[in-house]
């Protein structure tokens, strides 16, 4: 087997609610009409990068496990549909529950999450990994940490580069697992709450000092104020890309680094990738739900034009 890009982390399916606003302890807020409530809303980091990576054209596969229950079924069906492949790394665990997010978000876009793994916090199951499969990057992203140490391990012993794409989670990346991670990573993605956190981690006065550890580059983002690449000789500004439509900015993290990943697998520069970056995410937020309104190529490619010049892909 031949991968462009292997993700690994928490699938979920994503229950995503419009608020009339954030309650304090004890208070009630509304919940407005749901969106897309008839509707199986995939979700989790490592499926909504492989899914943007197959909508893109790329050879994409997750490492996740979900329960044998019709949630799982579903997501794996999905997955399928997608062009997505779930026999490397896609592991049932009989009598087991899928995990289910819920993401309450309030009018000014901010989130409340709450998360239930069910079965893909079970640290006594074991991953189990074809060990000769190839891929040109690997992802590791929010996850059990157990199951993303044995991921990483499969990611270093057969030589897939690797992007960290890191989350604000300290169940997910314990300090052993952020110093492990910071040796073997080629490419960090990060926001700046995240940053903040992998200063104190490894008590560096400045998220630059983290190439210190072996990353050739560190991708931040920003936003609406785009994004930042670090690098040991120069630090680049890169602008966001406007949407259409702003209605849900949930999975427009992993969307941007789905278009990374689609300059990288092109061996584009890296400020090429950032506004590839840019623009597959602006896409994710003109619709309700991670995966919804995901672009194929042809759509990127106009946007790309739009915003920043022609781009050969």
């Amino acid at each position: 087997m031949k991968f462009d890009i292997v993700a690994a982390g928490y699938p979920s399916i994503d229950h995503i609610l419009p608020v009339s606003r954030a309650p304090k302890p004890g208070e009630t807020g509304i919940i407005l009409e749901p969106p897309r409530l008839e509707t199986l809303n995939l979700g989790g980091c490592a499926p909504n990068i492989a899914v943007a990576g197959a909508r893109m054209g790329l050879k994409t596969a997750v490492i996740i496990l979900v329960g044998e229950d019709p949630d799982g079924q579903a997501m794996i069906s999905v997955l399928n549909q997608e062009g997505v492949n779930t026999q490397f790394g896609v592991q049932v665990v009989p009598n087991g529950n899928t995990a289910h997010s819920f993401l309450f978000v309030d009018p000014e876009s901010r989130h409340q999450t709450f998360y239930y793994p069910g079965v893909s916090d079970c640290e006594e199951i074991k991953l189990r990994l074809e060990k000769h499969a190839q891929a040109k990057w690997g992802v590791i992203t929010v996850g059990n940490a157990q199951h993303n140490r044995s991921a990483l391990n499969w990611m270093v012993e057969n030589k897939v580069s690797i992007l960290w794409s890191h989350r604000n989670d300290s169940r997910a990346f314990p300090d052993d697992l952020i110093v492990h991670l910071a040796g073997v990573s080629k490419i960090v993605v990060l926001n700046n709450h995240e940053a903040q956190a992998i200063k104190e981690t490894l008590e560096i006065d400045s998220i630059a000092e983290l190439l210190e550890y072996g990353p050739q580059a560190i991708i931040l983002t920003k936003g609406a104020q785009g994004s930042q690449i670090i690098t040991a000789d120069d630090i680049i500004e890169i602008p966001a890309v406007a949407p259409n439509r702003m209605l849900d900015p949930t999975g427009a993290g992993d969307a941007f680094t789905a278009g990374v990943l689609l300059g990288l697998q092109h061996e584009f520069p890296l400020n090429i990738c950032c506004q590839l970056g840019a623009v597959v995410s602006s896409f994710v937020i003109e619709a309700w739900g991670c995966q919804t309104n995901l672009p194929k190529l042809a759509e990127i490619k106009a946007r790309y034009h739009q915003s920043f010049g022609e781009l050969d892909l």
